[in-house]
């Protein structure tokens, strides 16, 4: 019951403050500043992009 009551509550918070910054590409994200150089050379064996392409 408890539970119930929680994500009546936690919900509209998380909907109204869950998703802030507008959405951006997946290029524009594997090429920010944030990535290490390594993580990005790393990039032709892992391939981030058609991975979470598949996973949705």
């Amino acid at each position: 019951m408890n539970k119930y009551i929680l994500s009546f509550v936690l919900l509209p918070l998380i909907a109204a403050f869950g998703v802030v910054s507008e959405p951006r590409s997946i290029d524009s994200i594997l090429d920010s500043d944030h990535r290490l150089e390594q993580d990005k050379q790393r990039d032709i064996y892992r391939h981030p992009k058609e991975t979470l392409a598949f996973l949705g």
